[in-house]
């Protein structure tokens, strides 16, 4: 179901969102996906309509993108011991004035990798 310009966006019809989120069991990113909208709009007005949230679908901090040094363990953020002393080191070059160009450079030369595996 696409609107034309002068409709009324689909999500903010809580009948074609109930529709879609309930009955047919889509995902808001499905929803945001087939209406060409954002996930965050279809979860907003799910909440303004006071359609119930299944629990996969509410936003929890588990999502985030974890930092250098950091990853997940059983659920529970802890410290990369390999990676802070990357950190460290980094820290250590900034200090001496170092650009962050230098430092990359340097980090390859060390065969350190970043957070996606891949070289500086």
């Amino acid at each position: 179901m696409i609107s034309s310009i002068n409709d009324t966006p689909p999500y903010k019809n809580k009948s074609f969102l109930h529709q879609k989120y309930v009955s047919e069991g889509l995902s808001p990113q499905q929803i945001a996906s087939e209406i060409f909208s954002a996930r965050i709009t279809i979860s907003k007005h799910l909440k303004k309509f006071e359609i119930p949230i299944r629990e996969k679908d509410i936003c929890q901090k588990s999502g985030r993108a974890l930092g250098y040094g950091e990853m997940r363990r059983n659920g529970v953020i802890q410290s990369r011991k390999g990676e802070i002393e990357v950190i460290k080191k980094m820290l250590m070059l900034r200090d001496k004035d170092f650009s962050y160009g230098k430092i990359a450079k340097f980090l390859n030369l060390l065969r350190i990798v970043c957070k996606q595996d891949r070289i500086y």
